[in-house]
Order: C-alpha cells, then sequence, then structure tokens
C-alpha cells in the first residue's frame, strides 16, 4: 500500500532534491564534515585545492524556477551580494534576480531581509565548518602544528577577488552591530565558534609546552580572529590579498614566540662524536706544538757541571761561610 505524502513533506522533498551544494555531490544522511574529509584526504599544505574553497564558499547565480529550492537559492545570493556590496546596499530585488525567484518566493520563506540575513549567517557558519572539518592541518599530532598549520591554511585560501575570501559575519557585523541586535547576535555566535575550535589547539599546546601565562587560550584564539578580520578590512582598502598575507605572517611568528619551541640546529645535530683523543692519529701541526711544549734534554757537559755545583754546596760550612 502506497502512504500519500502530505503538501508539507513534498515540499521538503522537492526542496532537498533541488538544494545545490556547490559542486559537491554529497550523500544522504551523513555528515557533509565526514564526506569532506572522505573527498580531501590529508595532504600538505602546498597541495591545497582552493578550486574547492572558490566553488563551495563563492556560488555562482541560479537560473530563473519556480521550484522549491527557492529558499537556498536566496541564501547563496545573499553570501555573494553582501560580501560584495555590503548589507545596506543588498536590495531584496537584488537577490530575487540573482537567485531566480520571485518577491512572492522571497516573502514565502523569509518575513523580512533581516530575517534573510540571520539565515545567511547560519548557512555561512555551516559551509565554513566543512571547510575547515576536511582541511589538512587536523592530521598534525602537536597541537601547536595544527594551530600553525590552520594559519598556513587560511593563507593558501587567500584567492580571487577581495570578496571571494573576506567573511561574510565580519563584513555584514560591520554595518549592522549597532542598528540590528539579530544580526550582530548571529554574527557573533559565527565567529566565536569558529575561534572555539580553535581554543581547544590552543589550550592542548599550552598544556604540551608547559606554558604559563597572564593570557588564555581563549583570549588568544579571538586575538587570531581580530587580526584576520582587521586584515580583510585592509584588504578591501588596499583592494589585495598582500596585506592578509603579510598579516597571517606576523601572527604566525607571534605565536611561534609566545610557545617559545626550541629549534633544531642544524649545523649540529647530525655532527658525528668525536673520537677520543689517544685513538686519534695526530696531525703534524699537533706533533710540532706537542715538540715545543716539551721540556729540553740537558746535554752531558750541563749534567757534569751541574754535578760539581751541589759538591761545592756541600763543603760550605755552617750558617753558609764558605771553608777558608
Amino acid at each position: 500500500m502506497i502512504r500519500s505524502m502530505s503538501i508539507p513533506e513534498r515540499d521538503h522533498q522537492a526542496e532537498s532534491s533541488e538544494r545545490p551544494n556547490n559542486g559537491l555531490a554529497l550523500a544522504k544522511g551523513v555528515p557533509q564534515s565526514a564526506q569532506l574529509r572522505t573527498r580531501w584526504p590529508s595532504v600538505g599544505l602546498d597541495q591545497v585545492p582552493t578550486g574547492w574553497y572558490a566553488r563551495l564558499m563563492n556560488p555562482q547565480p541560479a537560473e530563473p524556477t519556480t521550484s522549491r529550492g527557492a529558499r537556498s537559492k536566496l541564501l547563496n545570493a545573499a553570501i555573494s551580494i553582501i560580501r560584495k556590496k555590503g548589507y545596506a546596499a543588498t536590495s531584496v530585488d537584488e537577490l530575487c534576480t540573482w537567485a531566480g525567484v520571485t518577491k512572492g518566493a522571497f516573502f514565502h520563506h523569509f518575513p523580512s531581509k533581516d530575517s534573510l540575513a540571520v539565515a545567511a549567517i547560519d548557512h555561512w557558519w555551516e559551509l565554513s565548518d566543512a571547510l575547515f572539518a576536511a582541511a589538512p592541518y587536523h592530521r598534525f599530532d602537536d597541537p601547536l602544528d595544527r594551530i600553525l598549520g590552520y594559519l598556513d591554511f587560511r593563507k593558501a585560501i587567500l584567492r580571487g577577488d577581495v570578496a571571494e575570501f573576506t567573511c561574510l559575519a565580519g563584513t555584514m557585523v560591520q554595518e549592522a552591530y549597532g542598528t540590528h541586535s539579530d544580526i550582530r547576535d548571529a554574527c557573533d555566535a559565527c565567529i566565536g565558534s569558529h575561534a572555539a575550535k580553535l581554543e581547544s589547539d590552543i589550550a592542548a599546546a599550552m598544556k604540551l609546552y608547559h606554558l604559563s601565562a597572564p593570557w588564555t587560550a581563549a583570549s588568544l584564539a579571538l586575538h587570531t580572529q581580530a587580526v584576520l578580520q582587521g586584515a580583510f578590512i585592509l584588504a578591501k582598502a588596499k583592494g589585495s590579498a598582500a596585506v592578509v598575507e603579510a598579516s597571517i605572517d606576523h601572527l604566525r611568528c607571534y605565536i611561534e614566540l609566545l610557545f617559545r619551541r626550541p629549534r633544531k640546529r642544524v649545523g649540529r645535530i647530525h655532527r658525528p662524536r668525536r673520537k677520543p683523543f689517544a685513538l686519534t692519529e695526530s696531525s703534524p701541526g699537533r706533533r710540532r706544538r706537542s715538540i715545543a711544549r716539551a721540556p729540553r734534554t740537558q746535554s752531558a757537559g750541563e749534567v757534569a757541571s751541574i754535578k760539581q755545583r751541589h759538591r761545592d754546596r756541600a763543603r760550605v760550612e755552617p750558617y753558609g761561610r764558605p771553608a777558608q
């Protein structure tokens, strides 16, 4: 007997079947982060497929459609347009045009533009978690190596235009922090959650390296996000990712100095142990120096004269007066 589906069930099924996944064919019922780890095994940071980051975090405009996938298309539109133009300059009409949906579809899924913004932050949060969960730096056993690998990964994905590598949450909170508390709180939760994942590695590194400091793992994790978000602002001002790369390099050096991990000396670490002196054959220079330091041998005449002086001393009278 075939069970008939209700209207909400059919709507959910249609939307799920047509929801774009930004170029990633993910299996049903399996967490997205787990599938991304499978598709992207642990490789060196110099082999990071940055093109995959562009497809995942920078969706492309959709063709006009009347399907139930309008909600996901509007979320992708918000991510793309707001990062380029800002929240205030983005209109509902522009979002609908980019997503290929009608205004009626927009207000069917979102009561207002603000509600779309909050949902877009949550969608961005999910995409970011999946991306960084599959990053190769997680394979390192040393937590400090994972922290430094995270910074190397952030530097590796600086590709494309400024809008393609900057953060949606950081972009939106700069405009809405004083006027839209719900958007501000969503951005704070997104950035804070990302910092919390780094905080666990920092705490583990502090324990491993027996580091006692007036700062905490949470404060250092938030400092990394402050450096990155500030560098994104400078990148927008200068129109280049170079300032972000330099800021990440400075941050990496700063963290290395904080933990004071000893570096290997290449010139001495593999130097062979010196053999005992008695087992080595002396060089000509060493033989010459040994001869120069040795006591001089006395001649036969010198020995006779010394014996005569001893005999003369034996005939000396008491009190040191010589005999008459």
